[in-house]
């Protein structure tokens, strides 16, 4: 019974030994590759997106033929959902010419640090005109295209405010959070059992 036992706790401390080991080595992985782009061995990545803001005669949301490009149009880059107003840089956003669209209707961030978190484009409609497409857009998930409609003209939908978006964005991101965690547990518990396997190899009961 005393060398079941005994044997029983060299298969625990082995298994832990192998978990402990397969994290610190994920550990040291990451820290790695963050210490290598912090040396600019890689570089830091690079990013670009572009929009354009249109005018939505009939305020259906839908850009139609004919419907033409609205000049003016304050864009911006942002990561911080708790200040959707300021621009990516901690600025607050529509202080200089580059953050408004062109006589063609177009706007392009230039180049930011791909490393930021949750990037988003938001923008902000010009005096005289209500937006008919959501504030806000994802770079890379659709086209970032912004229409806005003359006060005096129904639209046929309400649009909400950019604080609205950025709340619901933030939903999302914490939705995904919450089920990213929930993934790491199961493979943390998976690691625990294949360790606990892997132990058998070395220690017979």
């Amino acid at each position: 019974m005393i060398l079941f036992k005994k044997r029983i706790f060299e298969r625990i401390l082995i298994a832990i030994a192998i978990w402990i080991g397969f994290i610190c080595s994920v550990f040291f992985a990451i820290v790695l590759f963050q210490f290598i782009q912090a040396s600019q061995l890689l570089g830091i990545p690079e990013c670009a997106t572009g929009a354009e803001a249109w005018m939505d005669l009939n305020g259906d949301g839908i850009k139609d033929s004919g419907e033409k490009p609205l000049a003016g149009v304050c864009i911006w880059v942002n990561s911080d959902l708790q200040n959707p107003h300021n621009d990516i840089y901690d600025d607050l956003a529509c202080q200089s010419p580059v953050d408004f669209t062109d006589t063609d209707g177009e706007w392009s961030s230039g180049f930011f640090s791909c490393n930021f978190d949750n990037i988003y484009v938001a923008s902000r409609p010009p005096i005289g005109f209500k937006p008919t497409t959501p504030l806000m857009a994802i770079p890379n998930s659709s086209a970032l295209s912004f229409g806005f409609v003359s006060m005096s003209v129904h639209a046929s939908s309400e649009i909400k405010d950019i604080e609205f978006y950025a709340d619901s964005f933030q939903k999302q991101l914490d939705t995904k959070a919450l089920k990213d965690e929930i993934i790491m547990i199961i493979g943390l518990v998976v690691l625990a059992v294949i360790s606990w396997v892997v132990s058998k190899r070395f220690v017979t009961i």
